[in-house]
């Protein structure tokens, strides 16, 4: 026969087991995503700045640029989260597998159409400017961009390398498809003339 207790401690014991147990109920009544994002809480970033820093910069841009002014304000140019995110993830992973560190994100303003040195550019409709992202590492000074898909293990390659061997080296086939595969992103929504 079984004391008092040992009963006690076993009914205690399985209340602890119980009750720590998450029930569906209670798993499905928090969005995982805000889960995640309360769970990883990180500090703001140091790089905010006030409303009134930000009006003065866009005012001094739109004073400057008075022919490049869109709806909002300024010439912008919109990426969205998930495409910030998987190119994102994509740098690290196809860097992690060269062994080099990606730094940050280069933001390289272009434009698709050629245009005359100083030519105007009402609304960005004349040279559809837009911006390429490519990833960075640092060299011990600076932070340079480069591309995953040519470098070696450990030995990054620069874009700017990349770049110049291209206008000696490319073939009459990559001139005249869409040329060699690169980690450079494009493709992106910019503003005024896509600000849909």
């Amino acid at each position: 026969m079984k004391t008092p207790k040992t009963i006690l401690f076993l009914g205690i014991v399985f209340l602890i087991i119980a009750c720590s147990k998450e029930t569906p109920a209670d798993n499905n009544d928090v969005n995982p995503a805000l889960q995640m994002k309360t769970a990883e809480k990180l500090p703001d970033p140091e790089n905010l700045i006030s409303l009134e820093k930000a009006k003065e910069q866009l005012d001094n841009y739109n004073a400057a640029h008075p022919e490049e002014v869109g709806k909002e304000f300024a010439l912008r140019t919109w990426i969205s989260i998930e495409d910030i995110k998987a190119y994102i993830q994509y740098v690290e992973e196809s860097s992690a597998e060269k062994g080099i560190e990606v730094t940050g994100i280069d933001i390289i303003h272009t434009q698709y159409k050629k245009a005359a040195p100083g030519a105007p550019n009402p609304n960005n409709e004349t040279n559809n400017k837009t911006l390429m992202l490519a990833p960075t590492y640092n060299n011990g000074t600076s932070n340079i961009a480069f591309d995953p898909i040519y470098s070696e293990q450990g030995k990054p390659k620069d874009l700017k390398v990349l770049l110049s061997e291209l206008t000696s080296n490319t073939g009459a086939e990559e001139k005249a498809g869409d040329g060699k595969r690169s980690s450079v992103a494009n493709v992106l929504s910019t503003c005024p003339n896509q600000c849909d």
